[in-house]
């Protein structure tokens, strides 16, 4: 599963919502530089040992890269 949100405070609060669902469920801020690997690790079925939240920062449009 990967996140993606607007801002520091919606970060803040899905990271709230997940720890009320899930105490043991560990999430983790990352960049959208990240968002490449983070796919990739998906794709190639490992799992990660934690929730990845991607902060966009309020853009338009998701970063695409070809």
């Amino acid at each position: 599963m990967i996140i993606l949100c607007e801002g520091k405070h919606d970060y803040e609060f899905i990271k709230e919502l997940i720890r009320r669902i899930n105490v043991n469920c560990k999430v983790k801020d990352q960049g959208p530089e990240y968002k490449d690997s983070i796919i990739r690790h998906i794709i190639d079925s490992r799992r990660l040992p934690y929730v990845p939240i991607i902060v966009e920062g309020g853009r338009d449009s998701l970063i695409v890269m070809s």
